[in-house]
């Protein structure tokens, strides 16, 4: 693609990208704080809450509702009703939630992404037979669209369903008020992220982004190609300057942090280092970048009060835009914010050289307090 052409689909981008309507954020609700949004235990877990008479503050009105949808004659008698979550089977099979009350059993197995195993719902009807001879069984498969399970003694049951289900059940006399936000918090909760038209569709960024896909990669490779390069025209610069002053080198494209150091300034008790807070895609997109001068390892205290003491005062008179910082954040003695010479659309070139001068004057300050240091 030449670059007239990626010119012009560029253009053509930037006009849909404009063009896309604002993308809607979606409600926090409980689920999507513990980043259980569509997380089937947890639901499953909600939905044993919300059934559970005992706990749920309005007593058994969500499990009647659900009973009558099914079987419109049953009454639920609020004797005797227990909710278990994950019930196990003699064949070690687990069913996600099993109601007993006096004369009929709710089994509901609950499927939000995932299908079957083999024959599931087909072994949990034959066992709930066994294990239940005598009592009514209602069967229900729930999931979001309402899909059929594989044992025809299951009945499919949608989210719409349960949503239309659960917010006919009157709230007015539930116990406390944090019950009542918790029962409506599953409802919203699912109608946000389920039932909302196209939940389980791309965005139009997305649909856009794909669509330019070969453009957006191909200008992406581009600018990784050329921050690569400018920062091994960085790091040469560097070198150039510093090695002369029996610097080591430690740069690295791969990692957000570049750092220079003597040799004698790294031992068991201090590490000190220039250091520049950038990446490689930060040089050309970057108009500024930080540098510190970093004191680190166990005596890094000591040695700042001695800095602070008998030398902080020469900093100033190197260059008024270093800040001075001495030991109150414990590692930085002092740091700068430097013009980037290689943004790309830089207009300063010489400034970068002047700061570099001065850094080579810190070092000469350096070497002279770290030897006092050393001699007390």
């Amino acid at each position: 693609m030449d670059y007239n052409e990626i010119e012009v689909k560029l253009q053509s981008l930037i006009v849909d990208y404009i063009c896309l309507p604002p993308k809607q954020d979606q409600i926090i609700t409980i689920p999507r704080i513990f980043n259980k949004v569509y997380n089937e235990n947890f639901i499953s877990d909600y939905l044993a809450y919300i059934f559970n008479p005992k706990i749920n503050g309005i007593g058994t009105k969500p499990l009647q509702v659900l009973v009558d949808y099914f079987m419109p004659t049953y009454e639920i008698n609020n004797t005797k009703i227990e909710v278990m979550r994950e019930y196990v089977f003699n064949s070690g099979r687990r069913i996600d939630l099993l109601i007993i009350l006096d004369e009929l059993i709710v089994a509901l197995e609950h499927k939000v992404w995932s299908d079957e195993s083999e024959n599931q719902t087909i072994s949990y009807s034959s066992s709930l037979d066994k294990l239940y001879p005598e009592k009514d069984i209602l069967k229900i498969f729930l999931s979001p669209s309402g899909k059929v399970a594989q044992s025809e003694k299951f009945i499919a049951m949608s989210y719409e369903t349960l949503v239309s289900l659960l917010k006919s059940v009157d709230t007015d006399d539930m116990e406390t008020m944090r019950q009542r936000v918790l029962f409506e918090e599953l409802i919203l909760h699912i109608e946000e992220y389920f039932m909302t038209k196209g939940f389980n569709e791309v965005t139009e960024q997305t649909r856009l982004y794909l669509k330019n896909k070969d453009l957006i990669e191909e200008l992406q490779s581009a600018f990784i190609t050329d921050a690569v390069n400018t920062f091994i025209i960085f790091e040469e610069r560097i070198r150039n300057y510093f090695e002369p002053y029996k610097f080591e080198v430690n740069f690295s494209p791969k990692r957000g942090y570049q750092q220079l150091y003597k040799n004698h300034w790294n031992d068991e008790s201090l590490f000190i280092h220039h250091e520049f807070s950038l990446s490689c895609t930060d040089l050309l997109q970057n108009e500024v970048f930080n540098y510190y001068l970093h004191v680190e390892g166990s005596e890094r205290h000591q040695f700042l009060e001695f800095f602070d003491k008998n030398y902080s005062m020469n900093i100033d008179n190197l260059n008024e835009m270093f800040q001075y910082e001495g030991n109150l954040r414990g590692v930085t003695l002092c740091s700068k914010k430097i013009e980037n010479p290689y943004y790309f659309d830089s207009k300063d070139q010489d400034a970068f050289e002047d700061d570099l001068n001065v850094i080579n004057k810190l070092t000469r300050l350096l070497d002279a307090a770290l030897e006092e240091y050393k001699n007390i």
